[in-house]
């Protein structure tokens, strides 16, 4: 059986900086790596609006105006992910972190390369802000 899921994850843009968030012991598999905030997209939802409430699961930042910036997707054995990262607007950069994460940042595009991302994510913000490794 092929299954397929969507997921979002969002690009919060501060002083030429964005955030990072580092997975938490939740998920042996992905303990310790970093990502975007975001996640599944629900049976009945638009991605547009499980970005701004993933963001909000994972950050407490409540952001707006979600604004796709690139695809990407993943081959699993039994599953393939597509999924969208959304440059998004917000106010408040307070971050306050849900259970998932245990660290975050904002990381300048020169710092990419000095984090362990999940998956291709270091090749994707790489490539989404055209840069070399």
């Amino acid at each position: 059986m092929y299954n397929c899921r969507i997921t979002v994850k969002g690009l919060l843009m501060r002083n030429s900086k964005f955030l990072i968030l580092k997975r938490s012991y939740r998920n042996k598999a992905v303990e310790g790596l970093w990502e975007l905030p975001g996640g599944r997209v629900e049976l009945s939802e638009h991605p547009n609006d499980a970005v701004i409430r993933e963001i909000a699961e994972e950050t407490s930042i409540d952001v707006f105006n979600p604004q796709p910036a690139y695809i990407f997707h993943i081959n699993r054995e039994d599953t393939k992910i597509v999924g969208i990262t959304y440059k998004v607007n917000f106010i408040c950069d307070d971050v306050t972190l849900s259970s998932e994460h245990n660290e975050y940042n904002w990381i300048s595009v020169d710092d990419i390369c000095n984090y362990k991302f999940i998956g291709n994510l270091k090749t994707e913000l790489l490539d989404y802000f055209g840069k070399d490794e």
